[in-house]
This record gives structure tokens, C-alpha cells and sequence, in this order.
């Protein structure tokens, strides 16, 4: 019989003092380099394609690195290693977008990279040395904190929706948190799980999360709940964003009910999400509202459909969204337009 083993984070790790010194340095030197003319592509790229502005930009010091620069391993305080022609193997910078993340100190911990080119290589390369924490965006202690995958993702919303939540980024579906991020998640009231909306994304989120670290949250008697909440319109929020979702209704629609002009904790009883509507639109949905209940639909619901709002922008919609399913039987949440189904909710 296979052996059960409980999940327990691991410690939390940081690089050396010197690793840590030059990885400042050069973070400093390729933020500077970003707001040069070399670095006005990807200022441009930021915007368009994640939604940054120059404040986000600035404060998480993204940086530019403009070609690749081989270094001795010892220069940062790395150990030597020896190649398999005998060699020693160098310590490559690879040129590209610089994504520095720090510790609650400040202290740069780890320096990440997207490859502008990286052919058939990987497009992130994680530099040798650099701590796998977790990125905690903002305010640690928060009632609700967002997990999404990608660092630029958690910028993002951060960036919109940063004063009601934290958001932590994990750098990949399959990474776990340290003592300090898994302490910080007990702390909470609500775990978002906002991964990429894929099947690794859905896998993960519908797996570990919800069984392992679930069990562990028990163990330390952290009373919270778990809930999935990946994006629409897109598999993560900045392929959302660039499709129209907007992403603080997003994140609101799945606030408990104080965060929000009218409460949507209890959409799963009532049946609606509501969101205060635009101006000039009360009155075209008061027609709607008078409308006789609707037949059951191919989901099995029954009700007024009249009643049923979109979470994100609170018009009115004739039925509830028809999730999609992968291979496993994993709801990946595809829907109409921008809708999310408020009658079987969103856990």
C-alpha cells in the first residue's frame, strides 16, 4: 500500500548576500535602459499587450536588457560548474525584458527573463541563484488573495484591482508556496485560484489546491475558503484584457457582498449577480424584467431569465452560460460574450 504523505511547505529561501547585490545592480541598470530610445518597443509592448502602465512599470522596476552577456558563475557568487567538454560553464544573462521580484525587505531575490528571441529555447529564463518565492503584489494582508500564474499577470491586477485584494503570482501552475506565501494564504478569508485558464491551469486548481494544500490549511486549523476563478474571454487576464474584459469587475464579481455597490456573496441562492448598471440602462432592462419565466434550459435551470445579470457589466441575459469541457471533465468556464453563469456559480 502506497504511503500517504501530507504536504508541508518548504522554508523560505533567499540568494546570498553577493547574489543579491549584483542582481540589484543589474535590475538598476536595465530599469534605465527600459525609458532609453532601446527600450521604447517594449514600453510599447507593456502597454498594448499586458496593460501596464508607467507606474506599474516603474514600481515593479521592469527593466531591458539588450543582448545576451556571458559572466563567470563566481562573479555573482555561484558555484563553479564544469560543462561535459570540460569547460566551465558561464553565467548567461539573456537579453530581453527584465522581471526583477524583491522581498518584503526590498531585496531583489530573483531576476527573471523574457527572451525577445528565444528560438526554440524557453521565453522565460530564471537566472541561477535566484529564490522560486512566489511574487506577493502589494498589501500582504488582505482578506482575499488572487493566485495567477504569470508575474505580468499579477501586475496587471494589481495595477486594477490592488486596493481590494493581494495578488501573488506564482511563475508557473505547478510551482507551491513557502512557509512565508502558504502562512500569508492561511492568514486570508478567500483564495481566488485564478491560474490559466487551461487544462494545466484547471488541473492544477481543481487538484493540488483543492486537496493538498486544503488538507494542510485543515491541519493548521486556517479556516478560509478555496475558490477557482479563472478568467473569461481569455486564458489569462492580460489575453482577457486584450479581448475587453474588464479586469476590477472581474475581480469584483467575486468579492464577498461588502466589496461591492450591491451583494453578490449570495448569487448562488438569488440567482443574479448585480453589479450597479451604466446610466441609461435601468430603463431597458426594466422592460426585460417584466418578461414571462423561461423554459428550463439545456442545463436543467428554471427561472425568470429576465432576473439573470452579468456579473461583469449587469446586463440582462436570456440564459446562463454553457460551460466547456476538456477531455477530464474540467470545467474551463468558456461562455457568451462576458458572461459569467450566476445560477450554477463559479467554485
Amino acid at each position: 500500500m502506497q504511503e500517504f504523505r501530507l504536504w508541508e511547505p518548504r522554508a523560505a529561501s533567499s540568494p546570498p548576500d553577493l547574489w543579491r547585490k549584483k542582481a540589484a545592480s543589474f535590475a538598476d541598470w536595465a530599469a534605465e535602459n527600459l525609458w532609453e530610445r532601446q527600450g521604447a518597443d517594449t514600453r510599447q509592448w507593456l502597454k498594448e499587450e499586458r496593460g501596464l502602465n508607467q507606474e506599474t512599470i516603474r514600481t515593479f522596476k521592469l527593466g531591458w536588457n539588450p543582448r545576451d552577456s556571458f559572466l563567470d558563475r563566481s562573479v555573482w557568487g555561484l558555484p563553479e560548474e564544469i560543462k561535459e567538454n570540460g569547460k566551465p560553464k558561464k553565467l548567461c544573462l539573456p537579453g530581453g525584458l527584465v522581471i526583477p521580484a524583491v522581498d518584503k525587505c526590498g531585496n531583489v531575490i530573483r531576476i527573471r527573463i523574457r527572451r525577445e528571441a528565444p528560438g526554440e529555447g524557453p521565453k522565460y529564463i530564471t537566472l541561477p541563484g535566484s529564490s522560486m518565492q512566489p511574487m506577493v503584489c502589494g498589501v500582504e494582508r488582505r482578506p482575499v488573495v488572487m493566485i495567477v500564474e504569470s508575474d505580468l499577470d499579477g501586475m496587471l491586477v494589481h495595477q486594477e484591482a490592488g486596493d481590494l485584494i493581494c495578488v501573488i503570482s506564482l511563475g508557473s501552475a505547478q510551482l507551491r508556496p513557502d512557509t512565508e506565501v502558504a502562512n500569508l494564504l492561511a492568514g486570508s478569508d478567500l483564495i481566488l485560484l485564478s491560474l490559466d485558464a487551461d487544462e494545466a491551469g484547471a488541473k492544477q486548481a481543481l487538484g493540488w489546491w483543492t486537496q493538498d494544500f486544503q488538507r494542510w490549511c485543515l491541519l493548521v486549523e486556517a479556516r478560509l475558503d478555496i475558490r477557482r476563478w479563472p478568467c473569461i474571454m481569455g486564458k489569462d487576464p492580460a489575453e482577457a484584457m486584450r479581448a475587453g474584459m474588464p479586469i476590477r469587475k472581474w475581480v469584483q464579481a467575486a468579492l464577498p457582498g461588502n466589496f461591492l455597490s450591491k451583494n453578490v456573496d449570495d448569487r448562488e441562492d438569488r440567482g443574479d449577480a448585480r453589479i450597479e448598471p451604466d446610466e441609461g440602462q435601468e430603463a431597458e432592462d426594466s422592460d426585460k424584467v417584466k418578461g414571462e419565466p423561461s423554459a428550463e434550459d439545456g442545463n436543467g435551470h428554471k427561472g425568470e431569465a429576465a432576473l439573470v445579470k452579468c456579473a461583469l457589466c449587469s446586463r440582462l441575459k436570456d440564459d446562463c452560460c454553457i460551460a466547456d469541457h476538456n477531455p477530464q471533465g474540467i470545467a474551463l468556464l468558456r461562455s457568451c460574450d462576458d458572461f459569467i453563469c450566476t445560477k450554477g456559480g463559479m467554485k
